[in-house]
């Protein structure tokens, strides 16, 4: 019960605190960490919903609202769909990333002891591997 507790409860948590500070869902402030990580702040569609842990559709969904935000831009190159975060893009996250790390520091690793989190990583590894396996399917 306590796994289905975390996992129903830290997701609902981070996206209310995320929309309240920043007007951004978690699915959102995701799509553009990735697309801020990529090498000129572009990233194919596809790419990007890999990293996204979303499917095309909702993911096509996500870039039409922070499109219509002036958040992202997107261009085709051939058969390629990419999308660049736009400066105003930047200016929201990077406004959004110090109130995100307070509140999952607070959540999550305030209550861990010394070593605890390295060790957690190394226990969800194996199962995010499988997960993202998985996953793949969905794009």
């Amino acid at each position: 019960m306590l796994l289905l507790a975390l996992l129903e409860y830290l997701p609902l948590m981070i996206d209310k605190q995320l929309r309240r500070d920043s007007g951004l869902g978690r699915y959102e402030y995701g799509v553009l960490l990735a697309l801020e990580r990529a090498e000129n702040h572009t990233a194919p569609m596809l790419e990007l919903s890999k990293v996204s842990f979303g499917s095309i559709s909702r993911l096509s969904h996500a870039i039409t609202s922070l499109s219509d935000r002036g958040y992202v831009v997107r261009e085709r190159q051939g058969a390629r769909r990419l999308v660049t975060i736009t400066d105003e893009g930047r200016r929201v996250l990077r406004a959004a990333v110090p109130d995100h790390v307070r509140q999952l520091r607070s959540a999550v690793f305030d209550h861990l002891g010394p070593g605890d989190a390295r060790r957690l990583a190394d226990m969800l590894e194996p199962i995010v591997e499988d997960l993202k396996e998985w996953g793949s399917t969905l794009t």
